[in-house]
């Protein structure tokens, strides 16, 4: 590109749908799961330090938690 840094502020608006939010939450979990074989979904959920891993990495991606369905995907 020219030697030139590309800056976000250059790429405009990301539009991302709720669906597509929600997919990439979802996604997201699974990784921090997998790197805890030895607990269980329900573990994981209920534990702190993994609740806040989860939102930083969530909030870093731009997600609105507040606005994905909290319900179990089928």
């Amino acid at each position: 590109m020219g030697g030139r840094d590309v800056t976000v502020a250059t790429l405009g608006p990301c539009l991302v749908s709720i669906t597509q939010q929600r997919a990439a939450a979802l996604h997201v979990a699974d990784r921090i799961g997998a790197q805890h074989p030895d607990q269980t979904a329900a573990e994981l959920a209920a534990d702190p330090d993994t609740q806040t891993e989860l939102c930083d990495v969530l909030a870093a991606l731009g997600i609105r938690t507040d606005l994905i369905s909290k319900e179990p995907v089928t």
